[in-house]
Formats: structure tokens, sequence, C-alpha cells
């Protein structure tokens, strides 16, 4: 599922009030205070999950937009590095001591006095529970569910699952082999995703034979607005958006191959998403 969020801003000029005014400029009052300069941040920190050992260090990214001076981002009262020449403006810092289940506090400061602030809770550590992790193998035919271990302080689960399957073709033999493909990246706010046979497998009349296959399973919690219609919570002067990502160790699986091949054949009459054979 993708949401689309968009952002218009709509400039109208009135030319008729213009020409109005033409000729008939008076005597110039004194110049009233500045308007309030608000910027729009995106920001979140992250535990390492994918790339490096989570138990040490994690990484921040901070997006800011709509202020005229390079503003200071600290977060837990330390300073994040700017990054010449990016636009909008963007801090961030790869190397950042950072643990799940902390409380994290942003503060932003621009122009004179301003100031925008947002603390969040990083979601606790948690894991995938089922299947057995401590196994690398799956049966294939079989519905396949995917459960893990609740993250306190997480809104929402971010899961991306990837099953792929090498066969050989009815028509070729032993000697043509084709490549199947199924994903699911998707936010949920369960802790529970099952996969139904028919998703998992082509249709059983193309395969000949079953060479291999694998799985793998990514999965993080994430505190803070993630929907769209969520509201910002960046508070102060500015608005926008904080989050906090805690990640899982990646999750590698080696598809079982049963024999005979109609035992792993268990399609539903419905398919509820389609695959890609590539």
């Amino acid at each position: 599922m993708k949401t689309k969020r968009a952002f218009v801003t709509i400039a109208f000029v009135t030319a008729i009030l213009a020409i109005l005014l033409v000729g008939c400029e008076g005597e110039q009052g004194p110049q009233g205070p500045a308007g309030p300069n608000s910027i729009y941040i995106i920001g979140n920190v992250r535990t390492v999950g994918w790339f490096g050992s989570r138990e040490t260090t994690g990484m921040v990214d901070i997006w800011v937009s709509g202020s005229n001076v390079i503003p200071t981002v600290e977060v837990n009262d330390i300073p994040i590095p700017f990054n010449i020449g990016s636009v909008p403006l963007r801090f961030s810092d790869w190397n950042f001591p950072i643990f799940a289940g902390e409380q994290v506090r942003l503060v932003v400061t621009y122009g004179d006095s301003d100031v925008a602030t947002s603390t969040i809770t990083m979601p606790d550590s948690f894991e995938l529970t089922s299947p057995d992790t401590a196994s690398d193998s799956l049966s294939l035919g079989d519905t396949l569910t995917l459960q893990w271990s609740i993250s306190e302080a997480a809104e929402i689960y971010h899961l991306y699952f990837r099953s792929f399957l090498w066969y050989s073709d009815t028509l070729g033999g032993d000697t043509l082999y084709y490549y199947f493909d199924f994903y699911c990246d998707t936010l949920t706010t369960e802790t529970q995703v099952s996969f139904l046979p028919n998703l998992l497998l082509p249709d059983s009349f193309q395969i000949y034979q079953f060479v291999g296959g694998s799985v793998v399973v990514e999965l993080y919690a994430i505190s803070g607005p993630v929907l769209a219609g969520d509201p910002g919570n960046i508070t102060g002067d500015g608005n926008g958006i904080f989050n906090g990502y805690t990640y899982t160790r990646e999750y590698y699986f080696q598809w079982q191959l049963p024999a005979p091949l109609s035992s792993a054949i268990k399609q539903t009459s419905e398919p509820i998403a389609r695959s890609d054979k590539r």
C-alpha cells in the first residue's frame, strides 16, 4: 500500500487592485514588524538494522525547508552536521548514539530566537517469533504466517517480505528455467501477516520441477505520525513530522522443496494478489 501526499501552494495576484492603486500613492507610514518565518521539518532517528549492528549506533536525518538562514539542529543536545549544498536543508549523522526504547528530543533553532521542537520515544526492541528463526527452512505449499513480538511505543510496523522461486517449465522440461517472485511491502498495526500458497507459487500446470527458492523478511517499528492525515508532532515555531524507527535484523529462509510436487500445490480458488514471473 502506497500513500501519495501532495502539498500545493496557490499564489493569487489581484491585477485589478494593482491598476486602481497606480498613481494613488500617498505618504508612506512606518514599516510594520516582519511576518512569521515558519519552517517545515521532516526528520527521523533510526536504530541501525539492515546495514550494521543495531546494538551500537544509529542514524539521524533531518530536512528543513522555509528557513532563510541555516538553522542549528540538535538531537538529545548533540549537534547534527549540516550537509553543505543540500536543498531543502539537510542535517544528518550516520553514527549517532541511539538505542531502542530511548526518548529523543529534537531542537531546531533559527532566526533570532525561533525554536521548533519535538519529543518522541523510540520503539522498543522486538523480533520475528514465527517461523522459527533457529531454522532456515520453510515448507513450500503451506500457508506461511509471520508473527513478531510487540514493540512498546510503536504506532505501526513496516513489513517487507519477498519470496523467490526458480523452476523449469513443463514445455521445456529441465532446459528452460523461470523465476517467480512475490513481494509484500506494507504498513500494519497488527503483529501477524499470513500468505496463502497461491501467492507464493506459480500456476501448477507451468511447473516441471522446482530448482530452488528463498525468502527474506525485514521489519521495523515506527513511532510518531506516519499515515496520511496524521497530525504533525513539531511544536513551537515550526511544523512537520519527526519519527523514530527501530529495526530487527534481516531474516533469511530457504524453501524446502517437497516431493512429490503435487503435495506442494495447494492453490486457493480465488487469488488475492498478483505476482510476476520473470
